[in-house]
């Protein structure tokens, strides 16, 4: 992997290469309550997130035992987490759906690809419609294989779907029943409208689970000031930003941008930016460009199959509040803007593509100095796009004039640039999120 340094420039431009750096180390494994059964999660937060779901979710080792679940699954199934851990199928089913169960589970094992089937079951003596979907999770420490599932009864959707076919062959085929047909396809309406409500739930679920993942508070250092901002432009947010201290008196910065704001949007983002804090923190030694590297195999590797064209921008660097030098990788994101009392320019370096796009892709560090009165600004293209609507983007370097004539200080200078670039009016919507960080070192 090669370093290479930058220069501030007006116009793009990189910096000469720098000797590649070694490879990092892999990353220590962690401990949890399931470590018993031989699965290591790769975050702290993994139960968190997971008992924030609606659906029951699960994991099963090689031996086809469960060895992690969410709360939901417990409820659904009836027993306690201790009943369930380190059981299989064959523990609770009868064995000719536990036979199904089986065969799905080695399928995903042996092909390494996601199993998406409708099973129907019988459970507490009534018969569900389950819709179960598994895929394969590789631990990259172990080499251990497990299968990640998420069970979702749909057997009353499913009902809903059998009555409409019902319903609409009646009015089609006896117009003398049409005003009991109507009366029975409003109330299969309500219905539908109850699923629409619970889809509406689970967006809002993936709402708070991406704003646990937003800082709670920014860290700051002496002689640093350091904001940000952050606006949505949907429920769900395809944007992420995060500031953490690291050793040696370092800060990170990272800010990213994904395509889509679905609820596997905001998912895939939790998963970047867990990986990123967690190997930041676990391997400081490690170059920002090493980080990427790994992120970006990851997750080619265990998740391009599971959520195809999805693909993440990425700017990472880390600053020593000590001497102002800032060491950072850029993959396939805007170049931040380096903010003096006389110019405005961009911090170029090399730029990588975005993260999940290339496998095999070897980014590259850079390595500048923020002086003292220079501010550090990080942004997301929904800055320059965010009067899309009405017919008016921002080149780079009109972005540059306008915060030229702005207030210097972090959180004023993204005030100033939320009220002068973003629409006004309850009428107006965002065309893209918005998100923004500013850090600036005190005058000397």
């Amino acid at each position: 992997m090669k370093k290479r340094a930058s220069k501030r420039v007006s116009a793009a431009g990189n910096g000469p290469r720098s000797k590649a750096k070694p490879k990092a180390k892999a990353q220590p494994r962690g401990r949890q309550s399931s470590e018993a059964y031989g699965f290591v999660p790769s975050a702290d937060s993994l139960n968190g997130i997971l008992n924030a779901m609606d659906d029951p979710v699960f994991v099963k080792d090689e031996k086809h035992r469960w060895v992690l679940l969410n709360d939901k699954l417990c409820a659904f199934l009836g027993r306690s987490r201790t009943d369930l851990l380190g059981k299989s199928d064959y523990d609770l089913s009868p064995k000719k759906e536990a036979d199904v169960f089986w065969q799905r589970d080695s399928y995903v094992l042996k092909t390494g690809k996601p199993d998406i089937n409708e099973e129907p079951v019988t459970w507490r003596g009534e018969p569900h419609t389950l819709l179960t979907m598994k895929s394969l999770y590789v631990d990259p420490a172990t080499q251990r294989r497990f299968i990640v599932g998420v069970i979702r009864d749909i057997t009353e959707r499913k009902h809903i779907e059998q009555e409409r076919e019902r319903l609409m062959h009646t009015v089609e085929l006896h117009s003398r029943e049409l005003e009991k047909a109507n009366t029975e396809l409003i109330a299969l309406r309500a219905k539908e409208e109850e699923y629409l409500n619970s889809v509406r739930r689970e967006l809002d679920t993936a709402r708070r689970i991406q704003a646990d993942f937003l800082p709670r508070s920014i860290p700051q250092a002496a002689g640093w000031d350091i904001s940000a901002f952050f606006k949505s432009a949907r429920e769900v947010a395809g944007d992420l930003y995060d500031v953490f201290e690291l050793p040696g008196a370092k800060i990170g910065v990272a800010v990213a941008d994904i395509c889509g704001k679905s609820i596997g949007a905001a998912l895939y983002v939790a998963l970047i930016r867990t990986l990123l804090r967690s190997l930041a923190s676990q391997q400081p030694d490690t170059d920002p460009a090493g980080i990427v590297t790994f992120i970006n195999d990851y997750v080619i590797e265990h998740h391009l199959h599971a959520v195809p064209y999805m693909y993440v921008t990425l700017f990472y660097g880390v600053v020593d509040t000590r001497t102002g030098n800032i060491e950072f990788v850029n993959a396939g994101h805007l170049p931040p803007l380096v903010v003096s009392a006389k110019q405005v320019s961009r911090l170029d370096g090399p730029r990588g593509p975005a993260i999940g796009l290339a496998a095999g892709t070897r980014y590259a560090s850079a390595a500048d100095l923020l002086k003292p009165g220079h501010t550090l600004l990080v942004y997301t293209d929904g800055l320059t796009e965010a009067r899309r609507q009405e017919g008016i983007m921002l080149t780079v370097d009109e972005l540059c004039l306008a915060v030229q004539m702005l207030p210097r200080r972090p959180q004023e200078l993204l005030d100033a640039l939320a009220e002068k670039l973003l629409p006004s009016g309850q009428d107006k919507e965002l065309a893209d999120d918005v998100t923004m960080v500013a850090m600036k070192r005190s005058d000397a």
